[in-house]
């Protein structure tokens, strides 16, 4: 119950930061699927999720539930936000996550996640939720560094069309701008380009590598930001 209540709290401001409801009015669209995300959401909160915040979970299945097209993600280490948005769309829509996904079992680190590499390895882990989830037709995990994946989509004589794109890969300014550059073309007008980590004090890189590049391109104009997410629309072109 508390994370329905969450989920339909923060839903609910962020339909009206896009206008989508009214403040008089605060209903949730009758094809957001608050019950299926729900679930989701308790499940992966059991796993002591380390690097997304709840509330950012809520925006990336926001913005799932009200795109119509594919979903491309751009690093997705655990894949719990992959889940998160396959949750919220028809099953005749994609998400294709793309990581390196190199961390070996056995691996060790001072972070929260050790006990799952005592027995699995990123990939493994990752591919364990999906299922459990039932995600298996939804949520393709492509094993690439980004640059070479943006290659070979590029070069797909009928490329998957995406309106929603979230990026969480490389936090360098170099690696953002070059992930920006890359991808930001695929997405279609009107559709959201998602940057993590933008105010994250760590990672400085990603807010100047994306205040670069919004200064520079017009069709794209910033949204809001949550928490570290920060929402960004292709505009239409002025006729």
């Amino acid at each position: 119950m508390k994370a329905m209540n969450t989920i339909k709290k923060f839903g609910y401001k962020i339909l009206r930061k896009f206008g989508i409801v009214g403040k008089e009015y605060q209903l949730l669209p009758s094809n957001f699927p608050v019950a299926n995300i729900n679930t989701t959401f308790n499940q992966i909160g059991k796993l002591n999720p380390r690097v997304t915040h709840p509330t950012e979970y809520v925006v990336l299945g926001v913005l799932a539930s009200i795109t119509k097209q594919n979903i491309l993600e751009v690093g997705c280490y655990l894949g719990y936000s992959s889940c998160i948005m396959a949750s919220a769309i028809s099953s005749d829509r994609k998400i294709f996550s793309v990581d390196r996904f190199e961390i070996p079992k056995n691996w060790s680190k001072k972070t929260s996640d050790n006990w799952i590499f005592k027995n699995y390895s990123q990939i493994e882990w990752a591919t364990k939720n999906r299922n459990a989830l039932g995600f298996e037709s939804k949520i393709t995990f492509v094993e690439s560094d980004s640059k070479s994946y943006a290659a070979e989509l590029r070069n797909m004589r009928d490329r998957p069309k995406f309106d929603l794109i979230f990026i969480d890969g490389d936090h360098s300014y170099e690696g953002c701008l070059s992930d920006m550059k890359d991808y930001m073309p695929m997405l279609e007008e009107g559709g959201y380009l998602v940057m993590h980590d933008y105010n994250s004090p760590l990672h400085p890189g990603v807010a100047k590598a994306v205040d670069e590049i919004i200064q520079s391109d017009i069709s794209f104009k910033c949204l809001y930001l949550v928490q570290s997410l920060i929402v960004i629309i292709k505009e239409h072109p002025k006729s």
